[in-house]
């Protein structure tokens, strides 16, 4: 969980994040941060934990 307390992985509603864009059409509440040089973010949404593979969500549930 230091990913998210680092907020390197955020959990927030598509519709919040209001601070960047959103790099990919995958429907998830967990994205990945990434910082840009203009200090705004690119979020890459994901549905499996980068570093486990572990599901994040039930949206992933079915595909494991």
């Amino acid at each position: 969980m230091r990913a998210l307390d680092a907020q390197a992985i955020v959990r927030v509603n598509k519709y919040e994040i209001t601070d960047g864009r959103i790099l990919n059409s995958l429907e998830s509440e967990y994205y990945l941060k990434i910082p840009r040089p203009d200090e705004s973010f690119n979020y890459y949404a994901i549905n499996f934990c980068p570093f486990c593979g572990f599901p994040l969500s039930s949206r992933a549930q079915g595909f494991v």
